[in-house]
């Protein structure tokens, strides 16, 4: 079996990333593009995170997979969506039944962690202090190394602190690259998966 690695860029346009990839400003990008395959994923109507990644890995739109925005209406009120608000099987649950490995990180909308044929570590929308790895303690095994892992950015947009707003993103997608490179040589996988999350928070 080939291996098959999926980068999303949330937010992320082509029309940019194409030209500022053939100028040099995107040396890994234009690598990644030129030696694999790339392409513009539509979104959904309508156009927001917590939608459009159960119409990725699921392959449905809302209507559906049944999630339409960040919050869901339940027996005891209003909270966040989560993997259990999908309906319909992901692309690394079929993966998993037919026996291959799979990784993926920071995925929105994956919390609870499956239990996948391999390792996941949720995204966007995980609770904080719950464990979000499968399998269970997998972060802990590596936050000695690469430290706490972070879910979202630690510092949000105010006019005025643009430098510590732009830091903090630089700061999360690096660290996000390291546990998904450090993942990828210590596991074995067959498809991997990450997301970067800063592309859609900056914009």
């Amino acid at each position: 079996m080939n291996r098959v690695l999926v980068i999303g860029v949330d937010g992320a346009t082509m029309d940019l990333i194409r030209p500022w990839a053939a100028e040099g400003k995107l040396p890994i990008l234009k690598a990644l593009m030129s030696g694999g395959v790339s392409g513009e994923l539509e979104s959904t109507l309508p156009p927001v995170t917590s939608p459009a990644w159960p119409t990725f890995s699921t392959g449905k739109n809302p209507g559906k997979h049944g999630v339409f925005d960040f919050i869901v209406n339940s027996q005891d009120g209003f909270g966040l969506v989560n993997a259990s608000s999908i309906d319909g099987r992901t692309l690394w649950g079929l993966l998993s039944d037919h026996g291959a490995r799979v990784g993926v990180v920071g995925v929105p909308v994956t919390y609870p962690p499956m239990a996948v044929n391999g390792y996941m570590i949720t995204g966007l929308l995980s609770p904080k202090g719950v464990e979000i790895s499968y399998p269970p303690g997998l972060l802990s095994r590596y936050e000695r190394v690469l430290g706490p892992y972070r879910v979202a950015p630690s510092i949000g947009y105010r006019r005025g602190n643009e430098g510590a707003f732009l830091a903090d993103l630089r700061d999360l997608t690096r660290q996000r690259g390291d546990y998904a490179v450090r993942l990828m040589q210590d596991e074995p996988w067959d498809f991997m998966m990450v997301h970067f999350l800063a592309t859609d928070i900056v914009q």
